[in-house]
């Protein structure tokens, strides 16, 4: 089964378990044909999953993870200055822009990255996403959902890194300017983590005082003793 929980980070799940639904989408079908009388949700799925405008944004959204998402997390988790993803990021806007107005090449192989800095990893999903459908109609629905999709990642990024694109105030720095931002974390894994454990001890110590919670948390990441 190539579905992931992701626990501690869940920054590409939802791109990434796309790809894998994708991939299982036949043996989900046959799972549920196979089940004695499914209950109106099992009977849903397998609806959907026979539906061409869904199967083909799954698809698309299974791409993005390949070609986008993927990759870039990749660079993240090297780069050792969060400055030095201006480029990256630069790189990601230029290949969004591009593919909002035609991402038919996503379909032929096309990379966002170089492939000496971020490789697309070509495993059994990225076969089933990039496989020959036959249909030139299901082809053409995947090709809208991506661009659709490619619009709405553009926009977070021009919001959310405005400040590290050309033109914002962190762009083109020093290196002693660079040097003073060199222990901002270069991801949300840390905080992630941390509220993943804070939600963990409501659940199981609801009695506990907000100073309880603080110090286990910490502790969990520091294993500090009094």
């Amino acid at each position: 089964m190539m579905l992931e929980s992701y626990k501690g980070n869940r920054f590409n799940i939802m791109y990434y378990n796309a790809a894998a639904v994708y991939y299982h989408a036949s043996d989900i079908l046959q799972f549920i044909t196979n089940w004695p009388n499914p209950n109106r949700l099992l009977s849903a799925v397998s609806e959907d999953l026979q539906i061409p405008v869904y199967k083909a944004e799954i698809r698309a959204l299974g791409l993005i993870d390949k070609v986008v998402t993927g990759p870039y997390w990749r660079i993240v988790e090297k780069v050792d200055n969060i400055l030095d993803m201006n480029q990256h990021l630069l790189q990601m806007k230029l290949g969004l822009e591009r593919w909002t107005h035609d991402a038919t090449t996503v379909l032929e192989g096309e990379p966002m990255f170089a492939p000496e800095v971020a490789p697309i990893h070509k495993d059994a999903l990225y076969d089933k996403l990039m496989e020959e459908t036959g249909s030139v109609e299901f082809d053409s629905l995947t090709v809208q959902a991506l661009e659709m999709l490619m619009h709405s990642l553009l926009i977070i990024l021009e919001r959310q890194c405005e400040e590290q694109l050309p033109g914002g105030k962190y762009c083109d720095l020093s290196d002693g300017e660079k040097e003073s931002v060199s222990s901002v974390p270069t991801t949300n894994v840390a905080g992630e983590r941390d509220f993943a454990i804070l939600d963990l001890l409501v659940r199981t110590k609801p009695a506990a005082t907000t100073l309880c919670y603080g110090t286990l948390v910490m502790w969990a990441n520091n294993k500090t003793k009094a």
